[in-house]
């Protein structure tokens, strides 16, 4: 069985971290590709109804997921190409709410 509690909690501590860390962990797996910590966040949050209805996470803590995996769907797509790099993870206002959002999904887990 899945540990959806412990990849979710990774994969929030991985979009929470500084640009330098989160470049640092992307190197470490093997993959450079900014759009990796979007994509493993995505993995976990598309499992969170599932987990509300059986009771592993609460209502508010679902809706905060909710909301950041939203804000990760709307940096998405061809037009937000420029968000996808190195240099956006460092400096964009969109990855330091993506960095904010990220932090208040860890606080209601009870985890920072």
């Amino acid at each position: 069985m899945v540990d959806f509690m412990a990849l979710l909690i990774d994969a929030l501590r991985h979009l929470a971290m500084s640009p330098d860390d989160q470049m640092s962990y992307l190197a470490q797996i093997g993959n450079g590709s900014v759009d990796e910590l979007a994509l493993e966040f995505g993995d976990v949050a598309s499992m969170a109804d599932a987990r509300l209805k059986q009771g592993e996470i609460s209502k508010a803590q679902h809706d905060k997921i909710v909301v950041l995996d939203a804000v990760l769907d709307r940096m998405s797509g061809r037009e937000n190409a420029a968000l996808w790099t190195a240099d956006a993870l460092r400096s964009s206002e969109e990855w330091e709410g993506v960095r904010r959002l990220a932090h208040e999904c860890l606080r209601s887990l009870r985890v920072v």
